[in-house]
């Protein structure tokens, strides 16, 4: 608003933000006040949705908090490959989980296949 202008306040003319739901924002603020600093001990499915918006709106800095956490956690090598690879996270990440799904005893499943796409799919087959 200029000056001198009063600023509409109301619900009616909030700002929203439709590429993010309620609870998917309120994780990603979480991040900015924590109070308790670097102790951000959270499930899986709290850093998939910080991830989402940092990676979406281009936080660089939350994006890699993100993925330092998730590094934390034990994650299954198709899921960690499909989730790396939706947000362009470095690939030197999933050297373990390539090998992992290299090295299994069955075939991968048509729901797993669907999850890594047709060109990693075809990489795992030859490897």
């Amino acid at each position: 608003s200029t000056e001198g202008e009063e600023r509409d306040l109301s619900d009616n003319n909030a700002y929203t933000l439709d590429d993010v739901n309620s609870e998917d924002f309120a994780r990603f603020l979480w991040v900015f006040y924590n109070l308790k600093y670097l102790l951000y001990e959270v499930p899986f499915e709290t850093w998939l949705s910080v991830l989402q918006p940092a990676a979406r709106w281009s936080f660089c800095n939350v994006k890699e908090l993100t993925v330092r956490e998730l590094e934390k956690i034990q994650i299954e090598p198709v899921d960690k490959i499909a989730i790396y690879h939706k947000y362009s996270i470095d690939k030197l990440f999933l050297v373990l989980a390539y090998i992992a799904v290299c090295k299994k005893d069955k075939p991968l499943t048509f729901t797993e296949g669907m999850q890594l796409m047709m060109d990693t799919v075809l990489r795992v087959v030859v490897a």
